[in-house]
C-alpha cells in the first residue's frame, strides 16, 4: 500500500497537503486532507504494485513543494516521510518510476566494498539483510560520503539510532559524531561533539555536513550524507579537535541503541561501541575491522559472577552446615579452610572486579542505575569481613559473640545484595545479555533457598526434640534403683554434609559458567 501527498518544501513545519490528485488509474483513490478533496492518493487494494502513475495539479501559485510518500511492503517492512525531489511552480506533474523517489529509497549496498568505497560491515564479510551494521565512506573531491545502516533484531521494537564516531585514539571522548534515527514515524540525523559523558549537539549548520537522507525500510535504519573534509563552519562548538578534519586519519567508533522522543539516543548496546585498532584515512578504500569496546565490561560481569554465584555461596554453606568436618587440613579443620580461602577469593574478585569497571567507565557511571549502588555497597561489605576477622576475640572469650553476630550479619547482607547486583547488571544495556541467563541465575538461587529452608527446618526439629526430651523427667518411687544415664548421642558423622557440598558445588560452576558463556 502506500499514501501520497503534496506539501511545502519552505516551511517543513506545515503539514497541509496542497492540490489535488486526478484521473487516477486502477489501485490509486482520492482521500481528503484539510477539507481539500483529493488532495492526497492512497491504495484500493492490498495486491503487490510494481508501479504506479499518478498525476497532481494545482490552480493556485503555491511556491515550492515536494510529494510526502508513505508505502508499505510487509507489516513490519515500511517507509515513512520519503521525499521527492523540490518542485517549482504551479501546474500539472507527473510522479511516475522515474522521479527521484526510486533512487532515495535505494537500500544501502556493500557492493563495491574494498574497491569503490570502505567499508565495516558486521557480521564481517555480510551481504544484503544479512548485515546487521553497515558504514561505509568514499572520496568525492572536497568531501567524503558516507552511509551507515543498522538492523535490529525482529520484535525488538523500531525506535534505534545508529551511530559513526571519528576519534584520535580509541577510547570515546573529544569525538566527531553522526548519528541517524527513528523515533515512532519520525526520522532524525544529528551532528555531535562527544565530550566523553554526553553528545553535544553542534548547531543547525552541522559543521559541513549536507545531503541528508535517513529513511526506515527493509527494517533497518539507514542514511546517508555528506560532509565537507574541511567544513567552513563549525556550528557553536569551540572545543580544539570537536569538529575533526577528513584529510586526517581518525580510529572508526560503530555504535547502534534505542532512540527516545525527538530522535535523542539512550545508552549504547553492550556490543558497542564497536572501534579500529588503527586509524583509518578516508582517502584510502579498504575493509575496516573493529573490535569490541567492552572487554574490561565482560571481565568485570565475568569476575562478579564467580565471586557472589559460586564462591561466596558456598563458603557460607561451609560455615554454616560443614563445622563438623574438622578433618586437618594444614593444621586448621577443613570447613574452616574453605570457607576462609574462598571468601577471600570474593573479596580479590570484588576489588579486582571494581577497578576494572571504573577503569572501563572513567568513574562513576549513571547509566548503570541502582546497580552501581548496590554493587559499590556490596564490595564495602565484603571488606568488612576480613577486617573484622582480623580483630575477632579468641573462640571462648567473653566477648567473642560480638564478633560472631556482626560477622555473620555483615556475611547475609553481602550475600544477599551481591546477588540482587548480579541480578540487575543483567539487565543492563551495557551487557544486553540473553534472557536465558537471567531464568539460569533465578533457577541456581531458588534451587539454593529451598535447600537452606530444609536444612533449617531439620536443625529446628531437631533442636526442639532434643529439649523436649531433656524435660521428659522420670518420677522414681523411693528405694527403686536409679537407672544408668543414658549415653551421649553419637558424634555426627563429619562426612555427613560432603556429598551435598560437592552437588551443590557443582550446580553453582554449571550456572556461573553458563552466566559467563551469555556474558561471552
Amino acid at each position: 500500500g502506500f499514501f501520497l501527498q503534496a506539501r511545502s518544501a519552505v516551511d517543513t513545519s506545515n503539514t497541509i497537503a496542497y492540490g489535488e490528485f486526478f484521473n487516477f488509474p486502477t489501485g490509486a483513490q482520492a482521500v481528503t486532507c484539510n477539507q481539500n478533496a483529493a488532495s492526497a492518493t492512497t491504495h484500493t487494494a492490498r495486491d503487490d504494485k510494481s508501479q504506479i502513475v499518478l498525476q497532481w495539479r494545482t490552480a493556485n501559485p503555491i511556491g515550492n513543494i515536494q510529494f510526502m510518500l508513505t508505502y508499505v511492503q510487509t507489516f513490519n517492512t515500511f517507509w515513512v516521510g520519503v521525499k521527492s525531489n523540490i518542485i517549482t511552480g504551479p501546474g500539472s506533474v507527473t510522479v511516475s518510476p522515474t522521479t527521484p523517489l526510486s533512487v532515495l529509497v535505494e537500500t544501502i549496498s556493500t557492493s563495491g566494498c574494498g574497491t569503490t568505497k570502505g567499508c565495516y560491515r558486521s557480521p564481517p564479510g555480510c551481504t544484503g539483510q544479512r548485515c546487521q551494521y553497515i558504514a561505509t565512506y568514499a572520496n568525492s573531491g572536497n568531501d567524503v560520503n558516507f552511509e551507515l545502516l543498522y538492523r535490529p533484531a525482529p520484535n525488538t521494537g523500531n525506535n534505534w539510532w545508529v551511530a559513526l564516531g571519528l576519534s584520535d585514539d580509541t577510547k570515546m571522548g573529544n569525538d566527531t559524531v553522526f548519528t541517524c534515527s527513528r523515533y515512532g514515524s519520525q526520522l532524525y540525523f544529528n551532528n555531535y561533539y562527544n565530550d566523553q559523558r554526553q553528545p553535544q549537539p553542534i548547531s543547525s549548520s552541522r559543521a559541513g555536513v549536507r545531503n541528508v537522507f535517513v529513511s526506515y525500510m527493509e527494517g533497518a535504519i539507514q542514511c546517508s550524507f555528506t560532509r565537507a573534509k574541511v567544513p567552513t563552519s563549525v556550528g557553536t562548538i569551540s572545543v580544539p579537535g570537536a569538529i575533526k578534519n577528513l584529510n586526517d586519519a581518525y580510529h572508526m567508533i560503530f555504535g547502534f541503541g534505542n532512540s527516545a522522543a525527538g530522535g535523542s539516543l539512550t545508552y549504547h548496546r553492550v556490543t558497542t561501541p564497536r572501534v579500529s585498532p588503527q586509524a583509518v584515512n578516508t582517502a584510502n578504500i579498504r575493509t575496516v575491522n573493529a573490535v569490541s569496546s567492552k572487554t574490561l565490561t565482560k571481565v568485570h560481569a565475568a569476575l562478579m559472577s564467580i565471586a557472589w554465584v559460586w564462591l561466596a555461596p558456598m563458603a557460607m554453606f561451609c560455615a554454616r552446615y560443614m563445622r563438623a568436618f574438622k578433618t586437618d587440613c594444614a593444621g586448621t579443620a577443613a570447613w574452616f579452610q574453605i570457607h576462609r580461602s574462598s571468601m577471600v577469593s570474593v573479596v580479590v574478585l570484588s576489588i579486582t572486579a571494581f577497578i576494572i569497571i571504573f577503569v572501563q567507565v572513567q568513574g562513576w557511571s549513571s547509566a548503570a542505575d541502582a546497580h552501581a549502588y548496590t554493587g559499590t555497597a556490596t564490595v564495602v561489605l565484603a571488606l568488612l569481613q576480613p577486617i573484622m576477622a582480623y580483630f575477632r576475640c579468641h573462640p571462648g572469650e567473653e566477648k567473642r559473640w560480638i564478633f560472631n553476630y556482626a560477622h555473620r550479619t555483615v556475611g547475609v547482607l553481602a550475600l544477599g545484595l551481591g546477588i540482587a547486583t548480579v541480578f540487575m547488571g543483567m539487565d543492563l544495556y551495557l551487557l544486553d545479555l540473553p534472557s536465558w541467563t537471567t531464568w539460569t541465575l533465578l533457577g541456581w538461587c531458588v534451587g539454593l533457598g529451598v535447600n537452606v529452608i530444609i536444612r533449617e527446618g531439620i536443625k529446628i526439629y531437631k533442636r526442639q526434640t532434643v529439649e523436649t526430651v531433656s524435660a521428659d523427667i522420670r518420677m522414681e518411687n523411693k528405694g527403686d534403683e536409679p537407672e544408668a544415664e543414658a549415653p551421649p548421642p553419637p558424634p555426627k558423622n563429619e562426612d555427613s554434609e560432603v556429598p551435598a557440598f560437592f552437588i551443590l558445588s557443582f550446580v553453582a560452576i554449571a550456572t556461573t559458567a553458563t552466566i559467563i558463556a551469555g556474558i561471552i
